[in-house]
């Protein structure tokens, strides 16, 4: 018995009740339509590519202008491949990127000139490592090596052993076929010892030297003098085919700041200004007023110049026509010179000298080289660095006249032989390297050739290679 009233049921409602037992027990129906499933999960990111190779290596050290910096590395190969799709297969992710190999390094720059040294058929360089490097013709090893023959680029002056690979070093100053070591001068002369192998050796009775000049020209002639620490100067020389004379302590140069060496004779600035010479004075070389040679190792004030800062000294060999003179620099930059100018060295026409004998036995101002930077003088020509930095040189062929060297800018000093007509000159430029024209019948200019045809005139400068 029912505790609640039955309801009446209609007609429908029992024809619905019907249904939804049949659509539930029935087994032989269509199914249903399914739910949709979850999205495929996206595929992981590649892995990262490997780091790029490394730069190629910088240059050799001696090699000119340094090592080269190595090309980038290339980049690494892709990533891995993408990570696995999920159910729904999912975006893959690129793989990465190699990174760039890392640049290579820079070679060791090379070393830098700080002085040019020119003399008959071949140079040297002191760089400022401490360091010589000579080219040119060493049939009688006067660039300090051990082996023979031409030299066509800068090799390195052997140190005093036979030891390979020793170089001469630490040097302070430079002239021809002479250096100071540690305050020791140490030459390496092309003729006299018998016995001699192209090292350098000590000159026996020097010490505490500073500064040295030296010269050559045909025949293997030659001087030389040594600044010393006290500002005393002691000078020697040699004869064909002989040993060095003994040493000329020279009177009458205390206080000397600096010397420099000609064939026939040399001077020296001294600490009040004044300049002193000494040697031959047949074409009024010294400049004292005379053509009258003073005592052997005896200096001679020059007349009139006063205020002195550098000089230079020039001339040919002294077996030929008297052409030997000098030139010196004042505080104002004026150059003032005397000696012979028959050649027309001065460059300038209007020092008001006789023609049938120019000769200058006290100084005169060459207005021309004014503030001129360097000074070179030769037996028959010379060559300076003017204010602008251009080389210009005068030549026995146009006398008279200064004429720019091809190829040259920025110049600093200059350095040419004692002859024009089988010499060379060059020139250091600022930033360490060397230009040099002329005769490069034994490879003297340096650049890796030798051109017997090369005419020793006034023509387009070529770079030293390696400097």
């Amino acid at each position: 018995m029912s505790l609640y009233p039955r309801a009446p049921v209609s007609p429908l409602g029992i024809s619905l009740i019907g249904c939804l037992l049949l659509l539930a027990c029935s087994s032989g129906g269509t199914d249903g339509p399914r739910a949709s499933g979850g999205a495929a999960a996206s595929g992981g990111p590649g892995g990262t590519g490997g780091a790029g190779g490394a730069g190629a290596a910088g240059g050799a050290p001696d090699s000119p202008g340094g090592g080269t910096a190595g090309s980038a590395g290339l980049g690494g190969q892709s990533g891995s491949a993408s990570g696995l799709a999920g159910a729904g297969g999912g975006q893959t992710a690129a793989g990465g990127i190699g990174g760039a190999g890392a640049a290579g390094g820079q070679g060791p720059a090379p070393h830098l000139a700080t002085k040019v040294v020119v003399f008959l058929n071949g140079t040297c360089a002191l760089l400022d490592e401490g360091t010589v490097r000579c080219w040119g013709n060493n049939d009688q090893r006067q660039l300090g090596s051990p082996t023979g023959g031409n030299v066509l680029s800068p090799t390195y002056v052997s140190g005093a052993s036979i030891t390979p690979g020793t170089r001469l070093s630490p040097v302070a100053d430079l002239a021809r076929s002479t250096a100071v070591v540690n305050g020791q001068v140490m030459t390496w002369p092309a003729y006299g010892d018998a016995m001699y192998v192209g090292l350098p050796s000590p000159r026996v009775g020097i010490s505490a030297a500073v500064a040295v000049g030296a010269t050559n020209f045909a025949g293997g002639w030659g001087s030389a003098c040594a600044l010393l620490a006290d500002g005393t100067v002691t000078c020697w020389s040699n004869t064909r085919w002989s040993q060095f004379s003994p040493l000329d302590a020279i009177t009458g140069v205390a206080g000397a700041l600096t010397v420099a060496v000609g064939p026939t004779h040399a001077c020296a600035v001294i600490a009040d200004g004044s300049a002193r010479c000494w040697g031959a004075n047949d074409s009024g070389q010294l400049g004292d007023g005379t053509t009258t040679a003073p005592p052997t190792g005896t200096a001679t004030t020059v007349v009139g110049l006063s205020d002195a800062r550098a000089i230079f000294v020039g001339g040919g060999d002294p077996d030929g026509a008297g052409d030997a003179n000098a030139c010196a620099q004042k505080a104002d930059l004026s150059v003032w010179c005397w000696g012979n100018d028959s050649h027309g060295q001065f460059g300038s026409a209007t020092l008001g000298l006789d023609p049938a004998n120019p000769i200058a036995a006290t100084p005169i101002e060459v207005a021309e080289l004014q503030g001129a930077r360097s000074l070179a003088l030769g037996g028959d020509h010379a060559c300076a660095v003017f204010a602008d930095g251009i080389v210009r040189c005068t030549t026995s062929t146009s006398p008279g006249g200064w004429i720019a060297v091809p190829g040259i800018q920025d110049a600093v000093s200059v350095a040419t032989c004692a002859d024009e007509a089988t010499g060379h000159s060059c020139a250091l430029i600022a930033g360490g390297s060397i230009m040099c024209w002329g005769s490069d019948t034994f490879g003297q200019l340096g650049d890796g050739n030798y051109s017997p045809t090369r005419e020793p005139l006034i023509e387009a400068a070529v770079r030293v290679l390696g400097l």
